[in-house]
């Protein structure tokens, strides 16, 4: 597999802070090197900008469109994208740059990430990008990203979540977004859980975008970050999570987000990410 290492070191628009940190380290710490002994022909890129806007919101699209522009050469030069990214809100320069008219989207994280400014009690911009992905938000900024198309609810899976708002919560309750929540998976097991989901999102689309915010995983796993919630998905559930959407979909991109080094003491949460950056290869479609 041509794989392309795009990353994106920011953290709501400050470069190589908290989780913005992460994509630095994984550069860092060998994934490359990982992936190449592992088979693969793998090249990197790192987004930069001298532009920045100094606000927050304008800083984070500006960045996704920069994303969606490298996503984009990626696949022209027919290598497949795996963004490392600080922040969840990657997402949306990934799917710009991936350009699919028809799509899908199966999102592993332990929050939801689907407020808006309505529901969210904090502001926080990165609780909101699965939201915005599903068109429900932010519509004039999304339009500013090259290529973006918003994913129909029906064809998202969110997965492993387990610390919801309440604001959010009610939202994803009257959507159409198919959710599948870590108690479900710890009760039913991997397969029971997910198998009909991604069967009921794969009878209509095969094109996919994996997001995996790596806090999905429990924190006896690994610490990943300062608001990685108790419970969650052990290593082996997650991979086996990867292999059955591998064999429903084709994965025309993918995007590791939200470790922060600084939580990390015994570099577990490294090693896990590089893992599931290998799973990515191995289920990855080229363009």
């Amino acid at each position: 597999m041509k794989i392309r290492l795009i990353s994106s070191p920011y953290h709501l628009g400050h470069r190589d802070v908290a989780i913005g940190a992460g994509p630095t380290a994984f550069l860092d710490g060998g994934a490359a090197q990982q992936l190449r002994d592992a088979g693969h022909e793998v090249s990197t890129v790192v987004i930069e900008s001298s532009a920045i806007p100094s606000h927050e919101i304008g800083a984070v699209f500006h960045l996704n469109s920069l994303l969606a522009t490298e996503v984009q050469h990626t696949v022209r030069d027919g290598a497949f994208p795996i963004v490392l990214g600080g922040n969840c809100n990657t997402c949306l320069g990934s799917l710009g740059g991936l350009g699919l008219t028809d799509a899908a989207i199966v999102w592993f994280d332990a929050h939801g990430d689907f407020h808006t400014a309505e529901t969210t009690g904090s502001g926080f911009f990165d609780g909101m990008p699965l939201n915005i992905a599903t068109g429900n938000s932010w519509h004039a900024l999304a339009k500013t990203i090259p290529g973006f198309r918003a994913v129909p609810e029906r064809n998202v899976l969110l997965a492993g979540v387990r610390d919801l708002d309440e604001g959010e919560a009610d939202a994803l309750e009257v959507s159409a977004v198919h959710t599948c929540d870590y108690d479900a998976i710890r009760a039913g097991g991997v397969a029971a859980s997910l198998v009909t989901h991604l069967d009921a999102i794969a009878s209509r689309v095969r094109d996919l975008y994996l997001h995996v915010d790596l806090d999905v995983v429990t924190p006896e796993t690994a610490r990943i970050n300062g608001w990685q919630p108790q419970g969650g998905l052990t290593l082996s559930e997650l991979l086996e999570s990867l292999e059955l959407i591998g064999d429903r979909f084709q994965v025309r991109g993918a995007a590791l987000t939200a470790y922060d080094p600084a939580f990390d003491t015994d570099k577990r949460g490294l090693g896990i990410g590089v893992e599931v950056l290998q799973a990515f290869g191995d289920i990855g479609w080229g363009p």
